[in-house]
């Protein structure tokens, strides 16, 4: 996929069953005949609705849903104080809307950071940049030791994905990996914090064109 495919609704009441895959097999010693079992689901899945939830991942999800609550529960001064520069790296807090790509509003705001870089080291490319965090003495201990875990974590995940996907395709595992190479200090972490919205046409778009994976917890 190559561009920015946004989707402008009013709030949707209709449910698509998505696939739940155990992907434990793909990130821990396993059978090769376990490993297809799961790029077996994955196919289906992708072919299906293209989208689906993954347990087995080993990530403490409610912990990272208490972190991200108590994150955008600051006031709002103190979120404008980390705020993304406009036209800077994509690092940092997103307000309400910032994001709409078009005239419907996109009822989310958001944290980004990513790959942590060294302290001094120079930006390459537009797409890296320091991280930037709330002061620690607004939350509880920890929270950036917490997020720069859960982007290690879930980075880890998605290689195993991606192993599973190469198999999916009839490949050895390390066959997309060969694609993926470098990329990884540019690679982000968001987190979302959705409304829901009667007042306005609510836009969700899928950044497609920059994302590999989509990590979601339901909730």
């Amino acid at each position: 996929v190559t561009g920015v495919q946004t989707c402008a609704l009013p709030i949707c009441s209709a449910s698509i069953h998505l696939q739940t895959i155990d992907v434990a097999p793909l990130l821990r010693p396993s059978s090769r005949e376990a490993r297809l079992q799961v790029a077996a689901q994955l196919h289906r899945a992708c072919m299906a609705e293209g989208v689906f939830y993954v347990t087995g991942h080993g990530i403490e999800t409610g912990a990272v849903v208490a972190r991200m609550a108590e994150l955008f529960a600051l006031s709002t001064e103190q979120k404008r104080a980390v705020a993304v520069v406009p036209g800077g790296f994509a690092r940092g807090y997103i307000g309400l809307g910032e994001e709409s790509g078009s005239d419907a509003l996109e009822v989310k705001e958001a944290f980004s950071y990513g790959f942590p870089m060294a302290e001094g080291q120079p930006p390459e490319n537009a797409m890296q940049g320091h991280n930037v965090w709330p002061d620690e003495a607004w939350m509880t201990g920890g929270f950036r030791a917490a997020m720069d875990s859960l982007y290690a974590a879930a980075c880890t995940v998605a290689d195993g994905l991606v192993r599973g996907l190469s198999l999916a395709h009839g490949h050895d595992e390390s066959w997309l990996s060969g694609y993926c190479r470098g990329g990884e200090t540019i690679s982000l972490m968001r987190l979302f914090h959705y409304f829901r919205s009667e007042e306005h046409t609510s836009e969700l778009q899928s950044p497609c064109n920059f994302v590999c994976r989509l990590l979601l917890e339901k909730k």
